[in-house]
């Protein structure tokens, strides 16, 4: 059942991340890089939605972190992360900080246009939100870094502010309503409208695929 979901799941985020661009054509074409800095982002050209002209744009090599992939890298920020308050103003912020602050979550498939290798390499990532405001990321049983975060309520977007140059990132939340499961869309922020993932709830980091629940 879990599979016949997923493959549900995926064709939904496909569309859900071409859609936003149907009026132009050239936007669903992944940008062209023009140069390279220090290998976690690349200069690119994209379209801007607004305008829908070319404009150059920083975008992240890896989809989820630098440290994650053929050749991880981690450069700390010199820019240290933004301290914030996590102080919900309505029922929906309280839901959904109190389903994030739950134990942790899990990345159990990710979608990339156009890159599907990267599917595979970003399962078993997680992430464990922290109520003070802070949070800690790793992949597998290897933690990654730590840094800040904050929801926007008004926006239905979670921005993370990480210590790690290259692995700050914005997403659309959706949540189900059994709360063990949650997409997140990347937005334009970031330059990574073209990555979609679903996260699971776990009390554990898990430590193998079968643990995570996907194939071998």
């Amino acid at each position: 059942m879990k599979y016949l979901f997923f493959a549900f799941f995926s064709i939904s985020l496909l569309f859900a991340c071409i859609k936003p661009n149907q009026d132009n054509a050239d936007s669903a074409t992944p940008p062209t890089p023009i140069s390279s800095n220090e290998g976690i982002s690349v200069t690119a050209t994209v379209i801007d939605t607004m305008t829908g002209r070319p404009m150059l744009a920083e975008k992240p090599i890896s989809a989820l972190s630098t440290a994650i992939g053929d050749n991880p890298i981690k450069i700390v920020d010199p820019v240290e992360p933004v301290k914030f308050t996590i102080d919900p103003k309505t029922p929906q912020e309280e839901r959904v900080v109190r389903v994030l602050t739950t134990e942790l979550w899990a990345v159990w498939s990710l979608i990339r246009i156009k890159k599907v290798p990267e599917t595979r390499m970003n399962q078993g990532a997680w992430f464990k939100f922290n109520i003070d405001g802070t949070y800690e990321y790793g992949y597998w049983n290897e933690p990654i870094s730590t840094g800040t975060w904050y929801f926007d309520g008004q926006a239905g977007q979670i921005n993370l502010d990480s210590k790690l140059k290259g692995d700050d990132r914005q997403w659309k939340v959706q949540m189900g309503h059994s709360e063990e499961v949650m997409v997140w869309v990347g937005t334009e922020k970031y330059t990574t409208t073209d990555i979609s993932l679903k996260l699971e709830r776990f009390h554990n980091v898990p430590q193998t695929r079968a643990e995570l629940g996907v194939r071998e």
